[in-house]
């Protein structure tokens, strides 16, 4: 099992790849228009730091730590946003594993905790919409701020 600090480490490091992978794909938006290729990055980027989420949220309830932020406060501010410790709160509140509970209890943490997720990738400039006919409607709303954002990882450049 790691330990607090890999976990934190691995969660920075996906942000800091998720980040570079839309940003890369927002650059190729602005010439393509390839919607299904932008929507494959932001999902392939956002899903693994969901699931992660919730191991750092368990992780800090447990262990009743803050709720951390990015040491790339930049980065933390377009990939989290404002909507980080809402998510954090979201799988916090959900019903110990050990402890019986209602399905529409359990239905309704669901719900709410998706809701959570739907703010934060429209926080980050992206969002999904189901239409009237069933199928999906992907917004991008913000691919000419992701195309020239710079690298979290890159050098910054000299004064």
């Amino acid at each position: 099992m790691p330990s607090w600090d890999e976990l934190w480490s691995s969660f920075e490091a996906l942000c800091i790849a998720g980040h570079d992978a839309i940003r890369r794909a927002a650059v190729a938006y602005f010439y393509d228009h390839d919607i299904q290729a932008i929507w494959d990055t932001v999902m392939r980027a956002f899903a693994p730091l969901t699931v992660q989420a919730a191991y750092a949220a368990a992780w800090i309830d447990v262990g009743d730590f803050d709720i951390p932020s990015l040491k790339n406060a930049a980065l933390g501010k377009r990939i989290l946003g404002e909507t980080w410790p809402e998510i954090v709160a979201g799988f916090r509140a959900l019903p110990p594993a050990d402890v019986e509970t209602s399905r529409n209890d359990l239905n309704a943490a669901v719900i709410e905790i998706a809701h959570r997720f739907d703010r934060w990738l429209g926080e980050i400039g992206f969002g999904c919409e189901q239409l009237d006919d069933g199928s999906l409607y992907f917004h991008i709303y913000e691919h000419q701020d992701w195309a020239t954002l710079s690298s979290p990882t890159a050098p910054s450049p000299e004064p």
